[in-house]
């Protein structure tokens, strides 16, 4: 018999409310990672494994002899010359500091710097820098000013390596013009480079980027002229000759202390050449490409692989246990990253 109406309706109205089945938890919004980041990260292993190709095809017993050869005053020789070359870097940092008049105590500025060394020396990339910056701007400092002194004396490391390497190397080659052209190209490039980088900074005067990477390049800019006085310059450039004397002093001290015979054009091209290689994303450290520099280089002086590949090793370790020694003194002294 049909319900009528309001049966219908009363009977609806007591039925209890049918509650939609609950569907899947919805996820969470993740960005994928770039496909080519993994791979990224793990290119430094080609060093690695490179490193192990070449120690697979030497004589174990010789490599073991080259490093036997070694005295007990050698490491520690070239580790206090090791030392040298970034106390001297951090003395010229400091140096750089002033003329953009950044105030920073002698103590804070030079532990950084050590601190910044302990972090390049155990990270890939170039981590060391953020320390330094770090300090600074939780002292009130620009990014942009902070930044500008790091990258400038970064630069002065890299065009000294390359000017040095490529003037020995040429002489040790054998081609004395193409050494000569190099170096008269290094006093022309040096005083057209500040030129250049002071167009720029005038070229930046107001400027509105609208990236913020468009602004730290200005910023960057601007916070050249200080460091560019030919009174800061000198003294930068001084300070990065001595210091890096300390750093092929230290190679040479543990070639001698191998007994290796070596013309000093083939040891600072090779010790130049090593180090540039460490600006590559295959390796860390330069561990695996450096050792193929040194066997190289060396090997046309008749040392024999696995002394030269021995040289390369004991000359990284004992660069990088300086580094993590005294950047770990600074960090637990609370030099190293305090901005106080």
């Amino acid at each position: 018999m049909p319900q009528s109406p309001t049966q219908s309706a009363t009977q609806h109205a007591t039925q209890p409310a049918t509650r939609p089945t609950p569907g899947p938890a919805p996820q969470s919004a993740t960005l994928p990672t770039p496909p080519g980041s993994r791979w990224r990260r793990l290119l430094p292993l080609l060093g690695l494994v490179l490193l192990i190709v070449v120690l697979a095809r030497l004589d174990r017993h010789a490599l073991a002899a080259a490093f036997g050869r070694l005295s007990l005053w050698t490491v520690p020789a070239a580790a206090a010359a090791f030392l040298a070359n970034v106390a001297l870097k951090a003395v010229r940092w400091r140096r750089l500091l002033d003329a953009q008049s950044i105030a920073l105590p002698w103590r804070v500025a030079v532990g950084a710097f050590f601190a910044a060394a302990f972090y390049g020396a155990i990270t890939p990339g170039r981590v060391g820098e953020l320390a330094r910056v770090g300090v600074l701007t939780a002292r009130g400092v620009p990014l942009g000013r902070g930044v500008a002194s790091c990258i400038f004396d970064r630069v002065l490391d890299l065009a000294t390596l390359v000017t040095v390497g490529g003037v020995f190397g040429a002489a040790w080659l054998g081609e004395p013009a193409l050494a000569l052209a190099l170096g008269l190209l290094t006093l022309i490039g040096v005083p057209a480079g500040r030129a250049l980088l002071l167009y720029l900074s005038r070229r930046a005067h107001g400027a509105s980027p609208a990236s913020r990477a468009g602004r730290l390049l200005r910023d960057l800019a601007l916070a050249s002229p200080p460091m560019l006085t030919p009174r800061a310059l000198g003294e930068a450039l001084a300070w990065t000759v001595v210091a890096w004397v300390g750093y092929y002093g230290a190679v040479a001290v543990l070639a001698s202390g191998m007994g290796l015979s070596v013309t000093l054009p083939a040891l600072v091209a090779a010790t130049s050449a090593a180090a540039l290689t460490a600006l590559l994303p295959v390796t860390f450290q330069g561990i695996g490409t450096r050792e193929l520099v040194f066997a190289f280089a060396l090997g046309r002086e008749g040392v024999p692989a696995e002394a030269a590949v021995a040289l390369s090793l004991a000359a990284l370790g004992t660069f990088l246990a300086a580094s993590v020694l005294s950047g770990g003194l600074a960090l637990v002294s609370g030099r190293g990253g305090r901005a106080g």
